[in-house]
């Protein structure tokens, strides 16, 4: 996702945006090669986000383990790497932002998911 596309989205703060961006560059970093796709879908996608809204990500990954030990890898490299912000975002600005990410491989997402007359 490039950066610039952060422009649509809104914010609560300067703090939630920098959190959000920072989810953002871990998912690329962390799943790098194996990353096909992504995308944000849902209420921050349609700029209806509350301040207590998930933040729904869509990722579509060349391989993967089962979906158990998919989202088990998410939470433990991803959402773990970025608890402190998560917890900093919530005490300093009242913001909930949890992470709800729908991990598929390809074969996966080339087959229709209800989640895409969302995105």
């Amino acid at each position: 996702m490039a950066m610039n596309s952060l422009e649509r989205l809104k914010f609560f703060g300067p703090r939630h945006r920098t959190y959000v961006c920072l989810v953002l560059e871990r998912v690329q970093k962390y799943y790098a090669d194996r990353l096909l796709a992504f995308a944000i879908y849902g209420s921050y996608a349609r700029r209806e986000n509350r301040m207590n809204s998930d933040l729904d990500l869509l990722i579509v990954l060349r391989e993967a383990s089962i979906r158990r030990e998919r989202i088990e890898e998410f939470i433990t490299e991803v959402e773990m790497f970025c608890e402190s912000e998560a917890q900093e975002l919530y005490e300093q600005d009242g913001v909930l932002c949890d992470l709800s990410p729908m991990l598929l491989v390809e074969e996966e997402a080339l087959q229709f998911q209800p989640i895409y007359s969302q995105i």
